[in-house]
């Protein structure tokens, strides 16, 4: 088990950080400890809108990547996408679903994600 997890880790060189980071977050939403605490009608409603929109971001991630002239594009619907997530996710801890830790790790992740799409469409626009 432990090669391959070494060769997964040795294919992500070439994959780019925001991709990674993206996956990180979809992985921490696929814990059991997020969504075992979520009501019925949350997973089902906002916690699926959740994913979708994680997915969606992780696909402008690589759009943006590989599509040179549409990268702006991609990385401004990436930006919107992560605001959404971000509202879903403040509107799941502030009624009382998710944890102020889980909510705070989570912040913390939504605000790297941000700065690297911004930061990157920024560069974009200057060249």
């Amino acid at each position: 088990m432990a090669d391959q997890s070494k060769s997964s880790c040795a294919s992500r060189r070439d994959d780019i950080p925001i991709a990674i980071d993206t996956e990180v977050v979809m992985k921490l939403w696929l814990n059991e400890k997020y969504v075992n605490n979520l009501p019925r009608t949350i997973r089902f409603t906002v916690y699926l809108k959740i994913l979708d929109l994680l997915a969606d971001m992780l696909s402008c991630a690589y759009s943006a990547r590989f599509d040179k002239e549409n990268r702006k594009t991609h990385l401004d619907k990436y930006i919107n996408d992560l605001q959404c997530v971000k509202s879903y996710t403040r509107i799941i801890h502030e009624s009382g679903f998710l944890t102020h830790g889980r909510s705070h790790h989570l912040t913390e992740q939504y605000n790297l994600l941000s700065k690297q799409a911004v930061n990157w469409r920024n560069y974009t626009r200057s060249r």
